[in-house]
């Protein structure tokens, strides 16, 4: 339940800085809007729901996952990490928490104008290449590791991985019934998403790319 309401503040204050009229009522008054939005009393509700779903369960990977996607959008990339490395200490065997850690590493450098650093690319593309080891069907991964291969100038290889993604997730309408399965039986937060829809966007991407 904590984990959800983060989630939806989190959606809040994605939404008010989308257009800050929406919600001008959660302003503070007389107080000068920061450009990352955390005058909004949805952040710290955010923050406070998430440290209590945590709380309640230290080995929920996903609510970790969740806060951490959550401070990455905010531009606060050293308590990302931290949270988000609390999520693979929580459950090791995710995907899609290499994955996110991949994608930080990936624009470290972007939030102030700067490009990714060699390491940092290194360690990405390191993380990327995990996230597939545990999961060699996650769409997503092929799709977030070939894009950042693409911007980097390194279109060999971002075919190699568009490639190697589309072969490996074929059978994703068979993916995608289990995964259906999983989640009538199973809490949603504890999947890794809709296999069929992810395979839809990584087609998307790799026919961009073509």
């Amino acid at each position: 339940m904590y984990q959800l309401r983060g989630v939806l503040e989190a959606r809040r204050l994605e939404l008010a800085n989308a257009d800050p009229a929406l919600f001008a009522g959660e302003k503070a008054s007389g107080e000068r809007e920061p450009e990352n939005g955390e005058s909004f009393p949805s952040a710290r509700r955010a923050r406070a729901a998430f440290e209590a779903s945590v709380a309640l369960d230290p080995q929920h990977w996903a609510a970790w996952h969740a806060w951490g996607v959550f401070e990455m959008r905010r531009g606060r990339a050293n308590k990302a990490r931290r949270l988000l490395r609390e999520a693979r200490r929580s459950d090791p065997r995710r995907a899609r928490t290499a994955q996110t850690l991949a994608a930080l590493e990936a624009s470290a450098g972007a939030e102030t104008g700067g490009a990714t650093s060699a390491r940092d690319f290194h360690a990405a593309r390191s993380l990327f290449q995990e996230a597939i080891a545990l999961d060699a069907t996650h769409a997503p991964s092929y799709t977030a590791w070939a894009r950042m291969e693409q911007r980097a100038g390194n279109l060999t290889r971002a075919a190699r991985v568009f490639r190697q993604g589309e072969e490996a997730t074929r059978n994703a309408a068979r993916d995608a019934h289990a995964y259906r399965v999983t989640v009538t039986k199973s809490r949603r937060d504890d999947v890794d998403g809709d296999p069929l829809f992810s395979r839809s966007a990584l087609l998307t991407a790799y026919g961009a790319f073509e």
